[in-house]
């Protein structure tokens, strides 16, 4: 939507809906600073169904009253509304947060992923309640996991064939066989969680879908989540990954410590840890700066690509760490499950499964090549 086009009216319909008299009004992208005798209030527009706004409230506002402290929750309408339609969208408003200075106030790590948790665990004995917004692993999905290998592979033999090869073509070719590893693990991996659970995780839950720094509003008197609109049910592993690939610390020693504060607050299934494994080992970050590179080389700034790319595959071989602990963790309760879940499949003339690998042994590093040091 091309915010100068918003119009005067469609705006007072909206501020007339929620009982707004506002004597102050701030547009930032598609938020509105709407600053009233009664409160400061945020007003985004949005151009998700009013059907998935009505969800992602419903389960926003469980958790709230849950005594859940790191979502805002939303403001009804007069008419008691979660949102208002419009022609262009649909709008949402919650109380305006001002944000604080980050250093001084910004979480640790830890206590994000543990809040992650909290809210994964808050939300999920709803999400039965809406099926329509459920992901499930598919044909489709598997097929853009190797669309981009495909798309990487054409890379690597663009840079290959270039007569003066640029620094960031060094990087990549010295990683290209790396990559390739790490590419077929994971694509080889969701195909197997397809072929022996159909798709169908363990269990679903609200997942934010879009964890980034970005989406943590930090204030004085704490901090939340923000900007749900791309909320999907689907299973936690989900948002663990990209949490693993947008917070972790390149400073910290051991980042296979994140998961036990997550676990702390929500214990994963032994299909999870594995599927956390396949999801981690996909090259994304890299491949997603080669996207970048080869794509539009005429705006690509060298030195900061090459930066990026180096941090990417740095950062992939850190997850090794976790991927073996996940891969390999066992103990006795674990196991004692497993052969009662055989049992209980045999019983049933089912073969066990368990991404289709649960008794095949793993060599590791799963990926020979090491990365760079960084």
């Amino acid at each position: 939507m091309k915010q100068q086009n918003m119009s005067r009216q469609e705006l007072q319909q909206v501020f007339t809906q929620y009982g707004f008299t506002p004597h102050k009004v701030t547009q930032i992208n598609r938020i509105f600073r709407v600053e009233t005798d009664q409160g400061t209030y945020a007003l985004k527009w949005t151009k998700q169904p009013a059907e998935k706004l009505m969800m992602i409230y419903d389960i926003l506002q469980h958790a709230c009253e849950k005594g859940y402290r790191h979502v805002i929750p939303w403001v009804k309408t007069e008419s008691d509304e979660a949102y208002v339609m419009t022609t262009s969208g649909n709008w949402y408003a919650t109380p305006w947060i001002e944000s604080a200075e980050q250093e001084l106030f910004a979480p640790s790590t830890d206590a994000l992923l543990e809040s992650l948790a909290q809210l994964h665990q808050l939300s999920a004995p709803l999400v039965k309640r809406y099926p329509k917004f459920k992901n499930q692993l598919n044909e489709p999905f598997i097929e853009r996991w190797k669309e981009r290998k495909e798309k990487t592979a054409e890379y690597f033999h663009f840079a290959r064939k270039r007569d003066i090869p640029s620094p960031l073509d060094h990087s990549f070719l010295e990683q290209a066989s790396y990559l390739e590893k790490a590419f077929d693990f994971s694509i080889r991996g969701v195909e197997r969680f397809l072929q022996a659970e159909r798709g169908k995780a363990p269990r679903y839950t609200l997942c934010h879908a879009r964890i980034h720094p970005k989406h943590v509003l930090i204030s004085e008197s704490g901090w939340y989540w923000i900007d749900f609109d791309h909320a999907v049910i689907d299973t936690p592993v989900r948002d663990i990954a990209t949490f693993y690939r947008q917070f972790g610390d390149p400073d910290r020693e051991d980042i296979s410590t994140y998961l036990s504060h997550y676990e702390e607050e929500s214990s994963l299934k032994r299909i999870e840890e594995k599927l956390l494994a396949v999801y981690l080992a996909y090259p994304l970050r890299p491949y997603q700066v080669l996207k970048s590179y080869y794509g539009d080389e005429s705006s690509v700034n060298e030195s900061y690509s090459v930066g990026e790319f180096d941090r990417a595959i740095a950062q992939l071989g850190r997850f090794q760490e976790v991927i073996q602990t996940l891969w390999q963790k066992r103990d006795k309760v674990q196991l004692q499950e497993r052969k009662n879940k055989r049992f209980s499949r045999e019983q049933e003339g089912l073969q066990e499964t368990e991404l289709g690998l649960a008794d095949e042994p793993v060599q590791f590093p799963i990926f020979p090549h090491s990365p760079p040091d960084s």
